[in-house]
């Protein structure tokens, strides 16, 4: 039997159908009505428009068919992608592009972990750390493009990256090495796995997150804290005994001459603030002891913290117990209020005090304090 010879079986119209089907015909073609043959029962060759055009489906396909035997069919416009790749791949269409729609972030040639980061961010599938194989992925390195798991990042400098990363980028030099061996100090880099800062950008008005405070802002800060602390010292002054009605030799020098009980007396000498030098050296201890117990457990005071702002070193880390030493020194030297003010004229609305302890009050509103081994990203210009 020839190709273009139709089968002569037992069921002679099922198997001339399927003849047709794969000569390029159709079902319907074969019910109309049979084409004239010739004395042999060969049908004559379909020339110019008469060819029948080929529409396939799946179901025209029959039990047993090989794809290699579609290559013996010339491939027509009707005849889909999927049928030409499995009957000849190597005869595919050459202008067919069967890349995956560009993306938001483009491939970039020969990045393997590029192309997988913008097929997990397209497809939405669940990524595992690459160093904590059985944990499920939470962010991606900038430097490496890899996928962590928070327990794999860090933050060191400004910047959120994994710990391999930062250990090559931070890695201390021979020199360095050998003075933390002297010291018994653990020669490796300066880098621990601690979790990021959370953040929460501000509004326009009070500006972005990590941008210098404004000192407006400081300044509301600051007048949180007055009222905190000025109530506290009414509060130890009448628990330690200002609310008795006899005199008090402690109390004396915070009272006026007037009558009425010693906590009276008290309250009356602190609107007017008389005697003044004795209210500004009560005054000086508690501030001083209220900001810098508040800036180096949580590096903010109650003030900082209401207003979305923190003190931090110039690199964004938390400032040591020596600079907010000196720090809230300068600052209650200075009368609080014109050290504020005085830090509009300096470029980044830093003040004396910032300039001596190497610190900066940015705009922070995230839930986690700042610790030694976390950085936020300040924006100085």
């Amino acid at each position: 039997m020839t190709d273009n010879q139709p089968p002569a079986g037992q069921n002679p119209d099922e198997e001339n159908q399927l003849w047709k089907l794969l000569q390029g015909g159709s079902e319907s073609d074969s019910t109309a009505g049979s084409a004239p043959r010739d004395s042999q029962g060969t049908p004559p060759p379909a020339t110019g428009s008469q060819a029948p055009k080929r529409q396939f489906s799946d179901s025209d396909i029959p039990d047993g068919f090989e794809p290699e035997q579609w290559q013996e069919a010339a491939q027509t416009e009707n005849v889909s992608m999927l049928q030409q790749v499995l009957s000849n791949p190597d005869a595919m269409p050459g202008d067919v592009d069967f890349s995956r729609p560009a993306s938001g972030q483009g491939d970039r040639p020969g990045d393997a972990d590029s192309a997988v980061s913008d097929y997990y961010r397209d497809n939405q599938v669940e990524v595992m750390c690459r160093k904590y194989p059985d944990q499920v992925a939470t962010t991606q390195c900038p430097v490496c493009q890899a996928f962590y798991c928070q327990k794999a990042m860090t933050v060191r400098r400004g910047k959120l990256l994994c710990v391999d990363c930062a250990e090559a980028m931070f890695v201390r030099s021979e020199s360095e090495i050998l003075d933390a061996q002297e010291r018994g100090e653990d020669p490796g880099p300066d880098v621990a796995p601690e979790a990021p800062p959370e953040f929460e950008l501000g509004s326009g008005a009070f500006g972005l997150e990590g941008r210098p405070a404004h000192p407006l802002k400081k300044l509301l800060a600051l007048g949180i804290d007055w009222a905190i602390t000025r109530f506290l010292v009414l509060c130890v002054l009448f628990l330690v005994g200002g609310a008795s009605s006899t005199g008090n030799p402690l109390f004396a020098v915070f009272s006026d001459d007037s009558g009425g009980t010693q906590l009276s007396r008290i309250v009356q000498a602190f609107v007017y603030l008389r005697p003044v030098p004795y209210w500004l050296i009560l005054f000086a201890i508690t501030d001083y002891l209220y900001y810098f117990l508040s800036l180096a457990f949580w590096n903010r005071s109650i003030g900082m913290s209401w207003v979305g702002i923190r003190v931090v070193t110039e690199w964004g880390e938390f400032a040591s117990f020596g600079a907010l030493l000196i720090r809230t020194l300068i600052f209650i030297v200075l009368f609080e209020a014109p050290a504020v003010l005085l830090s509009l004229f300096f470029p980044a609305y830093r003040g004396l005090h910032d300039y001596a302890a190497g610190t900066v009050v940015v705009n922070y509103s995230g839930v986690k304090r700042v610790d030694a081994y976390e950085t936020i990203q300040i924006k100085l210009n």
